[in-house]
């Protein structure tokens, strides 16, 4: 469905409110209010998360006599949901250019939400360094585009100096890698972005990835966190994520968690290359594991079973 300038127009400042700072949930979420209640008119909005295995309930502002209702399910990750709700209480209900409009905001919902708790736990876990130590496989830095840092944990020097060698490293002493991709990222529409935040590589026996989040700074130019994690390239499937999968499903899900490739388990389980592109899309799909792509479902599982 066509929406129209002043459509897009809005719909763009709630993306922005989405990606703003500081990356705390409740503060992008009332951002966020405003803007959606202009964009899709209702009498309230309820969003919620809620624990897992539980079904996901509004929670609205002050009591609210329903006559209408709409929702999108925000997969945050298998087995906790969470929604953004809009109600009416009159007899207009809401009409599929509203569907439509709050559907192509779900991925931006969804990846917000999922970088505010990452953003979160970074934090929480910062301020545990003094207690404990920082994970010696972990690290962030904090990035000015294009190439200026601005902040590093303990450990990054020394993972970023096991993860690439002297030639690789550009020359603010970040590695040329990593300036590409911050630099593409900068110049990526919000839908783009949504698939190239999070890079990897395996080698033998890891996988090292990093997630990109941006930070707007409000009077000064943005910056970017950099979130370093070194992680077992083979990765058994966790429970949540079994779950939603059939027994099919689940043997291709561990195939790609070895990092076999499509032809590799073709191969193995007998099947054409054909029909191993379709499980890994279904396993990916909203209705299953709610993936980007292989790196993303990488990530996603470590979560799971060591968060990160």
């Amino acid at each position: 469905m066509e929406f129209d300038t002043r459509e897009f127009a809005l719909r763009d400042r709630v993306i922005a409110a989405l990606n703003s700072s500081p990356q705390i949930l409740s503060v992008v979420l009332e951002k966020v209010r405003v803007l959606l209640l202009e964009l899709l008119p209702a009498d309230a909005m309820g969003p919620h998360i809620t624990r897992p295995r539980q079904l996901p309930e509004p929670s609205w502002e002050g009591p609210v006599q329903l006559e209408h209702a709409m929702a999108v399910l925000v997969d945050v990750q298998p087995e906790i949901p969470g929604d953004t709700s809009l109600a009416r209480d009159h007899w207009q209900s809401f009409v599929e250019r509203a569907k439509a409009l709050l559907t192509s905001l779900l991925p931006h919902l969804t990846q917000a939400v999922r970088n505010c708790r990452a953003m979160e736990g970074a934090f929480a876990r910062s301020q545990l360094v003094e207690k404990l130590h920082e994970p010696p496989d972990a690290a962030y830095l904090v990035v000015e585009p294009p190439a200026r840092e601005r902040l590093r944990s303990p450990n990054a020097a020394a993972l970023l100096g096991k993860w690439f060698e002297r030639s690789e490293i550009h020359g603010s002493g970040l590695p040329l890698v990593l300036v590409e991709r911050l630099d593409a990222l900068t110049r990526m529409s919000a839908e783009q972005r949504l698939e190239h935040e999070v890079w990897a590589r395996t080698y033998d026996d890891t996988c090292r990835v990093v997630k990109f989040i941006e930070l707007p700074q409000s009077g000064g130019p943005p910056v970017w966190a950099l979130l370093l994690h070194e992680l077992p390239s083979a990765l058994p499937l966790p429970d949540e994520m079994r779950r939603r999968l059939t027994q099919s499903q689940v043997r291709i899900a561990q195939a790609i968690l070895r990092n076999w490739n499509n032809e590799q388990i073709a191969s193995e389980f007998q099947l054409t290359r054909e029909t191993v592109k379709t499980h890994v899309k279904n396993i990916f799909s909203k209705e299953r594991l709610n993936c980007d792509n292989r790196t993303d479902f990488l990530y996603q599982a470590a979560k799971l079973m060591r968060p990160i």
